[in-house]
């Protein structure tokens, strides 16, 4: 932490914000899984009011785990707004990514009750993670399409697309997988099912801890 503040600082004193954002998007998975969204919140922000001469390619991807954090933040008008703008964005200049801005468009449509628009805009950030070989968005993307069939009721579909994202992420990252147990949990208690949802919980708290 401490040599990570020190270089976001160093790029801040030195007016490198394509470092500085660099270093941020690369923070990303970090500042999420330790709670620290608000300092992760702060640097990108000041980055992002110093982006007029970098890379668009840098800032759209900026922009597009910017709205991960503030979805974090339950801010979900933010999270929202810069993953838009980092769609836009990335579709006028090119390269990679998509697939967290459009993950990000489906939680937010499902807090808002739009279930179907979700359910599409979670198929979207499936084919888009594929495409780009991200093993990590497509099993996030793959938990926020189980939780919408979750939330529409076809618990099926649900467990179907819990259990590719468990397959994908299971080598991957213990966070995404704990994420994917909850997930499970979550469902067995809709099914009735409260011995199978207090193990998968456990299971998953391991992993948090």
């Amino acid at each position: 932490r401490g040599n990570s503040r020190l270089a976001l600082a160093t790029c801040e004193e030195t007016g490198d914000a394509e470092a500085g954002l660099r270093i941020c998007s690369a923070l990303r998975s970090p500042w999420l899984a330790y709670g620290e969204v608000t300092e992760g919140i702060t640097w990108f922000d000041r980055f992002l009011l110093a982006s007029e001469g970098v890379a668009r390619p840098i800032v759209a991807r900026a922009l597009m785990l910017r709205s991960e954090l503030a979805f974090e933040h339950q801010d979900y008008q933010d999270a929202a707004g810069f993953a838009q703008a980092g769609l836009e964005l990335r579709r006028t200049s090119g390269g990679p990514g998509g697939a967290t801005a459009l993950r990000i468009l489906a939680v937010v449509g499902m807090r808002a009750g739009h279930y179907q628009d979700a359910a599409a805009d979670a198929e979207r950030a499936i084919e888009a993670a594929r495409s780009d070989g991200d093993p990590w968005e497509e099993g996030l993307g793959l938990a926020a399409k189980a939780t919408i069939m979750a939330r529409l009721g076809r618990l099926d579909d649900a467990q179907q697309a819990y259990q590719e994202a468990l397959d994908v992420l299971r080598d991957n990252n213990g966070w995404g997988v704990a994420q994917t147990l909850y997930g499970f949990g979550g469902l067995a208690r809709a099914r009735g099912d409260h011995e199978a949802a207090l193990d998968h919980y456990r299971a998953a708290l391991a992993l948090y801890r």
